[in-house]
């Protein structure tokens, strides 16, 4: 909603019916999702990459994002939008501090049983000015996902090497028990 506020404000109509358009899209697929205990992650792809495509309307050229999934991981069961509040950190306190582009990279990966999603920014980290390690986005989410799967998995957040912030979610691997509705598929921004 703050995006399509900002496009308003800056009388950039076009751009702010194609952000509700995508925000339409946006809950009408978590409504349709929240009574699930979770989500094939192909389709949780599909959110952030909707959610981004709202924030690039709004920041323009200033904002890259790639999305880089394991092919073996999109079919992996995960929580509804638990991306998404670690994809708006990364903007929130990477990318919109920078005067030049900014870059979101969202990666999967299978390691052994585990199931790990990256989110990482080209901002100016934690330590540099960033926001401190532990905001209200991140801590629910750790929590969110210790309630689900207990000690052992959650979110860490770090300095990215080579600069930025690094949001890392480990969770069990498990294989969504419906198919998922799109394959996921590499989207650059």
């Amino acid at each position: 909603m703050n995006a399509v506020v900002s496009l308003v404000r800056q009388t950039r109509n076009a751009e702010a019916e194609d952000a509700l358009v995508e925000l339409s899209s946006l809950l009408r697929a978590s409504l349709d999702g929240r009574n699930e205990q979770g989500i094939a992650l192909s389709d949780e792809l599909e959110l952030v990459r909707r959610y981004l495509g709202i924030e690039q309307l709004r920041f323009g050229s200033r904002l890259r994002f790639h999305l880089e999934a394991a092919p073996e991981t999109l079919g992996a069961r995960v929580p509804m939008l638990i991306l998404q509040p670690l994809v708006e950190n990364a903007i929130k306190h990477g990318t919109s501090r920078r005067a030049a582009r900014g870059n979101i990279w969202v990666r999967t990966l299978r390691r052994g049983e585990r199931l790990v999603l990256e989110v990482r920014d080209d901002g100016p980290g934690l330590r540099s000015g960033g926001a401190p390690g532990t905001g209200i986005g991140v801590a629910n989410t750790h929590e969110r996902i210790q309630q689900l799967h207990g000690e052992g998995y959650g979110v860490t957040l770090d300095d990215a090497p080579g600069g930025g912030a690094l949001a890392r979610v480990e969770l069990p691997f498990q294989v969504a028990t419906v198919e998922p509705s799109q394959q996921g598929r590499a989207a650059h921004g």
